[in-house]
């Protein structure tokens, strides 16, 4: 039995009767119900069924048909949800068959926001069509508003309702059963009152059963105001805990495995009764305006895969507890008001695969235990004050591909070991005070596209070793203190699209091989201590859109190509203020997956006549 409700479906419920009628209620997110009734004629059901159950038996069932039987898969970002129900007593799909043949219902239920209306849309597949069975379906959708197409047998309308009734046999040759309606849109919504306790009501199916859930509906309840602060959420004792906003409720026993909260305007602080839900494995609060601490109760949910908490207004120190989290995939404390140090503890959360700390105010060193871990894909420590040296047993992370440190105030080398992350591939390290020589070692990285380390101290050449990036796209190493000449092996990079290496004290001639590098689109040289003549090579480079070399003592004229350029042999036009490149790694509206970092371009002032 399979039900599926892509839109603003919020819930799904199942009750019968005696007299064989089985309705399917749908409840959106504006708490408008819509009813949607079966009721076979010339069949006889039986209750009992088989194994003569009772009528009571049965319509306790039913009562926890959501969480017993069924599964609900909410897709992050977005109202729609998917209901998988299995292992269904066939005293319950009786309810549900046509002449006691067809046992799946398919409904799609779609609202939308039309002006000053509120548009609804019900389609069923004709069942006969599929199961080609004998006897006759009556299907009566109740609908809010006023049905304005449908191809129903019979339509009819009340005050605030509409009725479609559908009567279908076997010869019936209609595909497909539809009503559209429409509603006036009226204020917000009315939540349902709250009531205490959630043992023995409606928030909680055969409640005897399952007293963990219980727990957690007590849980929710008592978080529920704190959490929401100035906003609002629907928790209540008196509608079934897996309508609640944001509750993802599954498992056997049924247990909360999901929070979903992200988004949600919610003003208050995160409760430490969140601790005690044990079966949670999702936590979504990022994007709300959330302030206090994170709780220390937090590190006892030992089956927490993902704490997404970014962008929020969130202080006080990260709690070493959160080490404990052995199940963690994913951690983001991004974009908050965090301070102190980095717990070292972190570094044991072994399955890992994204950590992301950037823009909070956090200090101290970068813990070499965060070295440990093995599984790290995504590693965001940008923007805060971290001093201290870069730890050289990040160059363990064997599966790290983003390693994002720029914007703190990091001392010491470049680590040569960062040279074993033979799967990286963007490498942010500018705007610190890193010292010493770019490592020969790195130009082990065969996958690296990116290299950032502008606004450093960095001295010495440029090691020739960078050849093995072969997949290098972007190389920038301005505002150092770099000596030597160009290396001609960055001619060989055939993917490099963007060189800047102003603001150095580089020597020797333009290499002439540049002119190989036909993805070239910038190419900054200015303010160093370059001489010679601009290579006629220059002139294949069909797609270069800024190039700067003034500040150098280059003679010669630019190819005809390049006429509209100018080289300035005396002091240079400031460069223009830009905002520095910023990794984008944090998740918008739908937390299944990181988007790819997507850093917004460093552009340089083109100089033309």
């Amino acid at each position: 039995m399979r039900i599926l409700f892509p839109v603003l479906a919020a819930v799904l419920i199942v009750a019968c009767t005696a007299q064989g009628e089985l309705v399917t209620t749908v409840t959106d997110d504006d708490n408008i119900t819509h009813d949607i009734e079966y009721s076979e004629t010339g069949a006889t059901v039986t209750l009992g069924g088989p194994e003569e159950r009772s009528e009571s038996d049965d319509e306790r069932d039913l009562t926890a048909f959501d969480s017993i039987y069924c599964q609900k898969d909410q897709n992050p970002g977005s109202s729609d949800f998917e209901v998988t129900c299995e292992n269904v007593p066939q005293s319950l799909l009786d309810q549900a068959n046509v002449a006691g043949q067809y046992n799946s219902v398919d409904i799609q239920i779609t609202r939308d926001d039309v002006g000053a209306h509120l548009e609804f849309r019900a389609v069923m597949v004709n069942p006969f069509i599929e199961a080609n069975a004998d006897g006759e379906l009556e299907w009566t959708l109740i609908m809010p508003g006023e049905i304005v197409d449908s191809n129903a047998d019979h339509t009819s309308h009340s005050e605030d309702q509409a009725q479609s009734e559908f009567t279908l046999d076997d010869e019936d040759e209609r595909e497909t059963l539809y009503a559209v309606s429409r509603q006036a849109k009226t204020s917000e919504p009315i939540q349902p009152a709250s009531a205490a306790g959630c043992e023995g009501g409606v928030a909680v199916p055969n409640s005897e059963d399952n007293p963990a859930l219980v727990a957690d509906c007590e849980a929710l309840l008592a978080s529920r105001d704190a959490l929401a602060g100035f906003a609002t959420l629907n928790w209540s004792s008196e509608i079934p805990i897996s309508w609640w906003d944001g509750v993802t409720v599954s498992g056997a026993p049924a247990r909360v495995s999901g929070l979903y909260l992200y988004y949600r305007g919610l003003t208050g602080a995160i409760p430490a009764s969140l601790g005690s839900l044990s079966g949670l494995k999702e936590l979504w609060l990022h994007h709300n305006d959330l302030a206090g601490a994170i709780p220390e109760s937090l590190g006892g949910l030992s089956g927490l895969q993902t704490l997404a908490l970014h962008d929020n207004r969130i202080g006080g120190e990260v709690p070493a507890s959160l080490g404990s989290l052995s199940a963690l995939k994913y951690l983001s404390l991004s974009q908050n008001q965090l301070t102190g140090n980095i717990p070292a503890e972190l570094g044991s959360l072994s399955a890992l695969e994204y950590l992301s700390l950037s823009q909070n105010q956090l200090t101290g060193n970068i813990p070499a235990e965060l070295g440990g871990l093995g599984s790290i894909e995504r590693l965001w420590l940008y923007g805060n004050n971290l001093a201290g040296e870069i730890p050289a047993s990040l160059g363990s992370l064997s599966a790290l591909t983003h390693l994002a440190l720029n914007g703190n105030n990091l001392s010491g080398e470049i680590p040569a070991s960062l040279g074993g992350l033979t799967d990286l591939e963007e490498l942010w390290l500018y705007d610190n005070q890193l010292t010493g020589g770019i490592p020969v070692e790195l130009g082990r990285l065969r996958r690296i596209e990116e290299v950032w380390l502008y606004d450093n101290q960095l001295t010495g050449g440029i090691p020739a070793e960078v050849v093995g990036m072969s997949r290098l796209k972007i190389f920038s190493a301005s505002r150092n203190g770099l000596t030597g000449s160009i290396p001609a092996e960055f001619g060989r990079l055939d993917d490099l699209e963007a060189l800047w290496l102003y603001d150095n004290a580089l020597t020797g001639t333009l290499p002439a091989q540049l002119g190989d590098l036909s993805a070239l689109d910038v190419l900054d040289v200015s303010n160093n201590n370059l001489t010679g003549e601009v290579p006629s090579e220059f002139g294949r480079l069909e797609d270069l859109d800024i190039l700067n070399l003034c500040g150098n003592q280059l003679s010669g004229t630019l190819p005809a190509e390049f006429a509209e350029f100018d080289i300035r042999t005396d002091d240079c036009i400031p460069h223009a203020s830009v905002p520095d490149p910023t990794p984008t790694a944090e998740p918008a509206t739908t937390p299944t997956a990181e988007p790819a970092a997507t850093p917004t371009p460093v552009v340089i002032e083109v100089i033309r006549e």
